[in-house]
């Protein structure tokens, strides 16, 4: 079976999407994937060698000039510099500027001869859209699927659809509706993979689809035992925004007020200062900068405790309660201590709660706790690293998730064909 992607990121290890993208289908041959990227990052090539690639900075030249918008991306392409002012001005997703950007893919004109010749050459059997929170993507899956004939396949990671947070103010509102008014009609009676049970749950209130689960997929291997030292080693890497810099925060204050024998590293490649300002000024906390996949991984095998953390505002809860990091994965499947600490209801925090896999808190008092109890070690430590290697191989290795996907992607492609005999 060939699969067209369309995604806002191409396969890419250091990019959470483009990782999740790359773990999910690797096990198809080069030359079952190709794929309709709309952001200007290096793509990988030893998974997929088939990108097209259509790009903001494109689309505003397109609509001002009225010319034709996107390219075919191969291995000789120079990705050095390649993002503009306008990702920087448009990363603050102001609600008219979200209405903007949506409306200039409308007026762009990408879907010409040369990409449909790019996907004639191609013969996909069926379109995988990773859903976003912007509906001109949903327009580019429905436009090709109906021109070329072929069913779309969505896969939802975050929640944009149910989330109040985003219907803030007037242009919050009108963007809000468009966005639910496009995602209606896309998921109606068609195959829905959600990323956790929770999700699926919440979206089958709604939709009549035939939804299948995947969860985050892991190819990491589990660590020899660590050999205990004086002082624990303590990372988190990853994103800081959504509040998650104010939890770090806390955890550093935790640390400092009971004078726990821990050294607290935080690894990020955020660089708007007011979101690192706080890290850099809270006790206890060594704020590094970010550093690519294979050197977390490094750190994780030389660490004691991994992160993972969410905000605790009304609206950073809104943005994540049905997310699941793709970090978790790999943080299940190491032999590492595993420490959250996030608001409950949300769906990675209740996880790894339901699952007794991490040591998981859901306020400073619980915090303190939680963290005495790590530092004091003993047989509650050994008793989460099994419970989460066994809940790795029970959701998140490779073999198992292709399989899935697979089943999912064949089902639709079956389906489809046999509507159109009738």
């Amino acid at each position: 079976m060939n699969v067209l992607i369309i995604g806002h990121n191409p396969f890419n290890k250091e990019l959470p999407n483009g990782r999740t993208l790359l773990e999910l289908f690797s096990g198809f041959e080069k030359s079952q994937l190709a794929e309709i990227f709309l952001h200007p990052d290096a793509p990988n090539f030893e998974v997929c060698n088939r990108y097209y690639r259509i790009v903001d900075s494109e689309v505003l030249k397109g609509a001002i000039r009225f010319k034709k918008v996107g390219k075919t991306i191969d291995d000789s392409e120079s990705f050095a510099n390649q993002k503009h002012a306008i990702y920087k001005y448009g990363s603050k997703r102001k609600s008219y500027t979200v209405l903007l950007r949506n409306l200039l893919w409308k007026c762009s004109r990408w879907f010409h001869s040369g990409l449909k010749k790019w996907i004639s050459d191609f013969k996909p059997d069926v379109i995988f859209l990773y859903l976003g929170n912007y509906y001109f993507a949903i327009d580019m899956a429905t436009k090709i699927s109906r021109y070329f004939d072929i069913p779309i396949v969505t896969y939802i990671v975050d929640d944009y659809y149910f989330s109040r947070s985003l219907k803030k103010g007037f242009w919050g509102r009108v963007n809000h509706s468009l966005y639910c008014s496009k995602v209606r009609r896309l998921l109606n009676r068609r195959t829905t993979i959600c990323l956790n049970d929770i999700m699926k749950k919440q979206y089958a209130s709604e939709f009549d689809c035939n939804y299948h689960v995947i969860y985050t997929t892991s190819s990491v291997s589990a660590f020899p035992e660590k050999k205990p030292e004086e002082r624990l080693r303590m990372i988190y890497a990853g994103g800081i925004a959504c509040e998650r810099n104010q939890s770090l925060v806390a955890i550093g204050k935790v640390i400092d007020e009971c004078n726990l024998p821990i050294d607290f590293y935080v690894y990020t490649k955020e660089d708007r200062e007011w979101l690192r300002e706080p890290l850099a000024n809270a006790p206890c906390i060594q704020l590094c900068e970010g550093v690519s996949y294979e050197e977390v991984l490094t750190l994780i095998r030389e660490c004691d405790i991994i992160v993972h953390v969410e905000g605790f505002s009304k609206d950073s809860e809104e943005l994540v309660r049905y997310s699941m990091s793709t970090k978790i994965a790999d943080a299940l499947s190491c032999n590492r201590v595993l420490l959250a600490y996030g608001p409950s209801g949300i769906a990675s925090i209740d996880y790894l709660e339901e699952n007794q896999c991490a040591f998981v808190a859901n306020n400073v008092e619980e915090l303190k706790t939680v963290l005495s109890e790590i530092c004091s070690g003993g047989q509650s430590i050994a008793q989460k690293k099994e419970n989460a290697l066994r809940v790795a191989l029970a959701n998140h290795t490779r073999e198992q998730n292709h399989r899935k996907l697979f089943v999912a992607l064949e089902e639709t492609i079956n389906e489809h064909k046999k509507n159109q005999t009738k």
